[in-house]
Protein backbone atom coordinates (compact mmCIF):
# COMPACT_ATOMS: atom_id res chain seq x y z
CA UNK A 1 0.00 0.00 0.00
CA UNK A 2 2.80 2.35 0.93
CA UNK A 3 4.58 1.75 -2.39
CA UNK A 4 1.35 2.20 -4.29
CA UNK A 5 0.64 5.45 -2.44
CA UNK A 6 4.12 6.74 -3.21
CA UNK A 7 3.63 5.73 -6.82
CA UNK A 8 0.34 7.63 -7.00
CA UNK A 9 1.95 10.66 -5.42
CA UNK A 10 4.78 10.50 -7.97
CA UNK A 11 2.32 10.24 -10.86
CA UNK A 12 0.35 13.17 -9.47
CA UNK A 13 3.52 15.23 -9.19
CA UNK A 14 4.50 14.38 -12.74
CA UNK A 15 1.04 15.30 -13.94
CA UNK A 16 1.13 18.59 -12.08
CA UNK A 17 4.59 19.28 -13.50
CA UNK A 18 3.37 18.54 -17.02
CA UNK A 19 0.36 20.80 -16.54
CA UNK A 20 2.53 23.57 -15.14
CA UNK A 21 4.99 23.19 -18.02
CA UNK A 22 2.19 23.34 -20.55
CA UNK A 23 0.70 26.42 -18.92
CA UNK A 24 4.12 28.09 -18.88
CA UNK A 25 4.69 27.26 -22.54
CA UNK A 26 1.20 28.55 -23.42
CA UNK A 27 1.86 31.77 -21.50
CA UNK A 28 5.19 32.22 -23.26
CA UNK A 29 3.51 31.62 -26.63
CA UNK A 30 0.84 34.20 -25.85
CA UNK A 31 3.50 36.66 -24.76
CA UNK A 32 5.46 36.08 -27.96
CA UNK A 33 2.35 36.53 -30.09
CA UNK A 34 1.43 39.71 -28.23
CA UNK A 35 4.97 41.03 -28.67
CA UNK A 36 4.90 40.23 -32.39
CA UNK A 37 1.52 41.90 -32.79
CA UNK A 38 2.76 44.98 -30.98
CA UNK A 39 5.87 45.08 -33.17
CA UNK A 40 3.79 44.66 -36.32
CA UNK A 41 1.40 47.39 -35.20
CA UNK A 42 4.31 49.71 -34.48
CA UNK A 43 5.89 48.89 -37.84
CA UNK A 44 2.60 49.50 -39.64
CA UNK A 45 2.18 52.79 -37.82
CA UNK A 46 5.68 53.87 -38.78
CA UNK A 47 5.07 52.88 -42.40
CA UNK A 48 1.81 54.86 -42.39
CA UNK A 49 3.58 57.90 -40.94
CA UNK A 50 6.34 57.65 -43.56
CA UNK A 51 3.76 57.27 -46.31
CA UNK A 52 1.89 60.34 -45.11
CA UNK A 53 5.13 62.33 -44.98
CA UNK A 54 5.96 61.34 -48.56
CA UNK A 55 2.42 62.18 -49.67
CA UNK A 56 2.58 65.58 -47.98
CA UNK A 57 5.94 66.25 -49.59
CA UNK A 58 4.60 65.23 -52.99
CA UNK A 59 1.50 67.40 -52.58
CA UNK A 60 3.64 70.40 -51.66
CA UNK A 61 5.94 69.77 -54.59
CA UNK A 62 3.01 69.48 -57.03
CA UNK A 63 1.47 72.66 -55.65
CA UNK A 64 4.71 74.58 -56.22
CA UNK A 65 5.03 73.20 -59.77
CA UNK A 66 1.38 74.05 -60.50
CA UNK A 67 1.95 77.60 -59.26
CA UNK A 68 4.94 77.86 -61.58
CA UNK A 69 2.85 76.69 -64.54
CA UNK A 70 0.13 79.21 -63.63
CA UNK A 71 2.77 81.93 -63.80
CA UNK A 72 3.92 80.61 -67.17
CA UNK A 73 0.36 81.09 -68.42
CA UNK A 74 1.09 84.81 -68.04
CA UNK A 75 4.68 84.92 -69.28
CA UNK A 76 4.53 82.67 -72.36
CA UNK A 77 1.64 84.48 -74.11
CA UNK A 78 3.44 87.78 -73.57
CA UNK A 79 6.49 86.40 -75.35
CA UNK A 80 4.59 84.88 -78.26
CA UNK A 81 2.38 87.92 -78.78
CA UNK A 82 5.46 89.68 -80.07
CA UNK A 83 4.74 87.67 -83.24
CA UNK A 84 1.67 88.83 -85.20
CA UNK A 85 -1.22 86.55 -84.22
CA UNK A 86 1.28 84.55 -82.19
CA UNK A 87 -1.34 83.61 -79.64
CA UNK A 88 -3.67 82.09 -82.25
CA UNK A 89 -0.86 80.37 -84.15
CA UNK A 90 1.23 78.93 -81.32
CA UNK A 91 -1.37 78.66 -78.50
CA UNK A 92 1.32 79.27 -75.85
CA UNK A 93 -1.10 79.20 -72.90
CA UNK A 94 -1.89 75.56 -73.63
CA UNK A 95 1.68 74.49 -72.92
CA UNK A 96 1.82 75.02 -69.12
CA UNK A 97 -1.72 73.66 -68.71
CA UNK A 98 -0.89 70.42 -70.52
CA UNK A 99 2.40 70.15 -68.64
CA UNK A 100 0.58 70.55 -65.32
CA UNK A 101 -1.82 67.74 -66.18
CA UNK A 102 0.90 65.39 -67.39
CA UNK A 103 3.30 66.04 -64.51
CA UNK A 104 1.16 66.88 -61.48
CA UNK A 105 -2.11 65.09 -62.20
CA UNK A 106 -5.59 65.94 -63.36
CA UNK A 107 -6.52 67.98 -60.26
CA UNK A 108 -3.59 70.34 -60.72
CA UNK A 109 -4.05 70.46 -64.48
CA UNK A 110 -7.69 71.43 -64.01
CA UNK A 111 -6.77 74.18 -61.54
CA UNK A 112 -4.00 75.58 -63.75
CA UNK A 113 -6.38 75.49 -66.73
CA UNK A 114 -8.76 77.78 -64.83
CA UNK A 115 -6.38 79.91 -62.77
CA UNK A 116 -3.74 80.49 -65.47
CA UNK A 117 -5.96 82.15 -68.13
CA UNK A 118 -7.80 84.13 -65.45
CA UNK A 119 -4.56 85.55 -64.05
CA UNK A 120 -3.34 86.29 -67.55
CA UNK A 121 -6.51 88.21 -68.37
CA UNK A 122 -6.34 90.18 -65.13
CA UNK A 123 -2.66 91.11 -65.49
CA UNK A 124 -2.15 91.47 -69.25
CA UNK A 125 -5.62 91.60 -70.77
CA UNK A 126 -4.97 88.38 -72.69
CA UNK A 127 -7.20 86.61 -73.50
CA UNK A 128 -9.85 89.33 -73.85
CA UNK A 129 -12.74 89.12 -71.43
CA UNK A 130 -15.15 88.17 -74.22
CA UNK A 131 -13.19 85.03 -75.09
CA UNK A 132 -12.17 84.14 -71.54
CA UNK A 133 -15.11 81.78 -70.76
CA UNK A 134 -14.48 79.56 -73.78
CA UNK A 135 -10.73 79.66 -73.09
CA UNK A 136 -11.31 78.57 -69.49
CA UNK A 137 -13.41 75.60 -70.58
CA UNK A 138 -10.93 74.59 -73.24
CA UNK A 139 -7.87 74.84 -70.98
CA UNK A 140 -9.66 73.09 -68.11
CA UNK A 141 -10.37 70.16 -70.42
CA UNK A 142 -6.72 70.09 -71.49
CA UNK A 143 -5.49 69.83 -67.91
CA UNK A 144 -8.20 67.42 -66.81
CA UNK A 145 -7.98 64.95 -69.70
CA UNK A 146 -4.19 64.93 -69.94
CA UNK A 147 -3.90 64.21 -66.22
CA UNK A 148 -6.56 61.48 -66.22
CA UNK A 149 -5.07 59.70 -69.23
CA UNK A 150 -1.55 59.96 -67.84
CA UNK A 151 -2.87 58.28 -64.71
CA UNK A 152 -4.65 55.37 -66.40
CA UNK A 153 -2.74 54.81 -69.66
CA UNK A 154 0.12 52.39 -69.04
CA UNK A 155 1.75 51.12 -72.22
CA UNK A 156 5.11 50.42 -70.60
CA UNK A 157 6.76 53.22 -72.57
CA UNK A 158 6.95 56.79 -71.27
CA UNK A 159 6.70 58.51 -74.65
CA UNK A 160 3.77 56.35 -75.74
CA UNK A 161 1.90 57.23 -72.55
CA UNK A 162 2.62 60.92 -73.01
CA UNK A 163 1.66 61.08 -76.67
CA UNK A 164 -1.60 59.19 -76.14
CA UNK A 165 -2.49 61.48 -73.23
CA UNK A 166 -1.37 64.62 -75.03
CA UNK A 167 -3.06 63.99 -78.38
CA UNK A 168 -6.38 62.92 -76.88
CA UNK A 169 -6.34 65.91 -74.50
CA UNK A 170 -5.60 68.32 -77.35
CA UNK A 171 -8.45 66.90 -79.40
CA UNK A 172 -10.86 66.85 -76.46
CA UNK A 173 -10.08 70.46 -75.51
CA UNK A 174 -10.57 71.67 -79.08
CA UNK A 175 -13.83 69.76 -79.51
CA UNK A 176 -15.31 70.90 -76.20
CA UNK A 177 -14.07 74.45 -76.78
CA UNK A 178 -15.66 74.52 -80.23
CA UNK A 179 -18.96 73.16 -78.94
CA UNK A 180 -19.07 75.76 -76.17
CA UNK A 181 -18.35 78.57 -78.62
CA UNK A 182 -21.08 77.35 -80.94
CA UNK A 183 -23.68 76.94 -78.22
CA UNK A 184 -22.99 79.75 -75.78
CA UNK A 185 -20.63 82.42 -77.05
CA UNK A 186 -21.32 83.09 -80.75
CA UNK A 187 -25.12 83.05 -81.06
CA UNK A 188 -25.08 79.98 -83.30
CA UNK A 189 -22.92 81.61 -85.98
CA UNK A 190 -19.92 79.42 -85.31
CA UNK A 191 -19.48 76.89 -88.11
CA UNK A 192 -17.47 73.69 -88.39
CA UNK A 193 -15.31 75.35 -91.05
CA UNK A 194 -14.52 78.23 -88.72
CA UNK A 195 -13.76 75.77 -85.90
CA UNK A 196 -11.43 73.66 -88.08
CA UNK A 197 -9.68 76.75 -89.41
CA UNK A 198 -9.12 78.28 -85.98
CA UNK A 199 -8.18 75.13 -84.08
CA UNK A 200 -6.27 73.13 -86.69
CA UNK A 201 -5.30 75.08 -89.82
CA UNK A 202 -4.17 78.34 -88.24
CA UNK A 203 -2.89 76.59 -85.10
CA UNK A 204 -0.95 73.90 -86.99
CA UNK A 205 2.49 75.37 -86.11
CA UNK A 206 1.48 75.42 -82.46
CA UNK A 207 0.22 71.83 -82.60
CA UNK A 208 3.52 70.66 -84.07
CA UNK A 209 5.45 72.65 -81.46
CA UNK A 210 3.37 71.19 -78.62
CA UNK A 211 3.83 67.62 -79.82
CA UNK A 212 7.58 68.12 -80.10
CA UNK A 213 8.17 70.22 -76.99
CA UNK A 214 5.86 68.98 -74.23
CA UNK A 215 6.85 65.27 -74.11
CA UNK A 216 10.51 66.25 -74.27
CA UNK A 217 10.11 68.63 -71.32
CA UNK A 218 8.30 66.01 -69.24
CA UNK A 219 10.90 63.35 -70.03
CA UNK A 220 13.77 65.73 -69.27
CA UNK A 221 12.23 66.60 -65.89
CA UNK A 222 11.90 62.89 -65.10
CA UNK A 223 15.51 62.23 -65.97
CA UNK A 224 16.64 65.20 -63.90
CA UNK A 225 14.62 63.79 -60.96
CA UNK A 226 12.63 67.01 -60.73
CA UNK A 227 9.60 64.78 -61.10
CA UNK A 228 9.36 61.06 -60.38
CA UNK A 229 10.16 58.60 -63.15
CA UNK A 230 7.12 56.84 -64.60
CA UNK A 231 8.77 53.45 -64.98
CA UNK A 232 11.66 53.36 -62.47
CA UNK A 233 14.46 50.92 -63.13
CA UNK A 234 14.64 47.82 -60.96
CA UNK A 235 17.81 47.18 -58.99
CA UNK A 236 19.74 43.93 -59.27
CA UNK A 237 18.26 42.62 -56.02
CA UNK A 238 14.78 42.98 -57.47
CA UNK A 239 13.77 46.02 -55.42
CA UNK A 240 12.64 49.35 -56.78
CA UNK A 241 14.80 52.31 -55.96
CA UNK A 242 13.50 55.10 -53.75
CA UNK A 243 12.10 57.06 -56.66
CA UNK A 244 9.67 54.24 -57.43
CA UNK A 245 8.24 54.47 -53.93
CA UNK A 246 7.86 58.22 -54.23
CA UNK A 247 6.31 57.86 -57.69
CA UNK A 248 3.72 55.40 -56.41
CA UNK A 249 2.99 57.61 -53.42
CA UNK A 250 2.58 60.68 -55.62
CA UNK A 251 0.04 58.82 -57.73
CA UNK A 252 -1.83 57.78 -54.61
CA UNK A 253 -1.73 61.37 -53.39
CA UNK A 254 -3.23 62.56 -56.62
CA UNK A 255 -6.02 60.00 -56.30
CA UNK A 256 -6.86 61.06 -52.77
CA UNK A 257 -6.87 64.82 -53.32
Amino acid sequence: MKNQSEQNIGQTSELQYAVTTAETADAETKTTVATDEAANAQSSEEQLKNKRKIQAKAATKNTVIAALFSALCIVLPMAFHAVPQGGLIFCPMHIPVLLAGLICGWQYGLVVGIVGPTLSMLTTGMPPLATLPSMLIECAVYGLVSGLLMKFVRTGHVYADMYVSLIVAMLAGRIIGGICKALFFTDGEYTIAAWATAYFVKALPGIVMHLALIPSVVFALMKARVTEERYPKIKDDGRNDSSSVQSQTCNETGEQR
